[in-house]
């Protein structure tokens, strides 16, 4: 059940994203390719494979693509829209979001990724990320050639994971409440 304050708060968010500049990122002003786009794509490449005695195979990576589009006035680049309604803050670091650590946030490059396999004919995808609280924009020119930077930090990360033998909490906060049955 929702609070009347918390309704009010997703009504205000909604409004924000579909008037934000002039309505350009509100879905029906678009050329929908994909609302909601779900992936869940397996990694088959031995940089992503694990073996822990009954529990083999490769990582995956899935989640939901916001928004997809064809860019305006271009046949061959789409439009990843992802829309945010919290700080503009890396919540490992505390640093605020800018267009240059945007670059490399591996939610953003991910869902490039995952984009480029679900759409090999875009020539060019371009990643907005919307954080509606701040009335701010930021687009992400990614082309294909970024595919492989992206496969690097995913694997290393990937081999962080797999080798540790017991997590240690960085920054606990609120998440560590709401969303870790742990």
């Amino acid at each position: 059940t929702w609070t009347d304050a918390e309704l009010a708060t997703c009504k205000q968010y909604m409004n924000q994203a579909l008037t934000l500049n002039n309505g350009a990122f509100n879905p029906l002003n678009r050329d929908v390719i994909y609302p909601e786009k779900y992936f869940d794509m397996i990694l088959e490449d031995p940089r992503f494979a694990f073996d822990f005695g009954e529990a083999k195979g490769f990582m995956g990576i899935k989640g939901t693509l916001d928004l997809v589009c064809k860019f305006p006035k271009s046949e061959d680049v789409v439009e990843l829209v992802d829309w945010k309604t919290g700080k503009m803050i890396d919540w490992a670091t505390g640093k605020e979001k800018n267009f240059t650590s945007l670059c490399d946030d591996p939610q953003l490059r991910m869902y490039h990724y995952a984009l480029s396999k679900l759409m090999p004919e875009a020539k060019e995808i371009i990643v907005t990320i919307v954080y509606i609280q701040f009335n701010k924009v930021f687009s992400l020119p990614f082309s294909r050639n970024d595919l492989s930077k992206t496969e690097e930090m995913l694997a290393k990360r990937f081999s962080v994971i797999k080798n540790c033998s017991k997590p240690k909490l960085i920054k606990p906060d609120w998440r560590c409440n709401r969303l870790c049955h742990y």
